[in-house]
């Protein structure tokens, strides 16, 4: 919610989708160019949320913190 306040979302985000999944690298499975990555498994989870009519794609790792795929 926090991220979404940040970037100007008003409204109640709708859960989309939230799965359990193993990334193959540090990059949660998005990688931002010129960035470097540790090369090992990484339990984590993919939550889609859509508000004001935009989707939004968060990736969890083994912080707390989502990490929001921008592709």
């Amino acid at each position: 919610m926090a991220d979404l306040t940040g970037r100007g979302v008003d409204g109640d985000p709708t859960l989309v989708s939230s799965e359990r999944v193993e990334f193959s690298d540090g990059s949660l499975g998005c990688p931002a160019p010129g960035m470097s990555y540790t090369q090992a498994v990484v339990d984590g989870y993919r939550v889609i949320v859509r508000a004001d009519g935009r989707t939004f794609d968060y990736r969890f790792g083994t912080g707390d913190e989502p990490r929001l795929c921008e592709r």
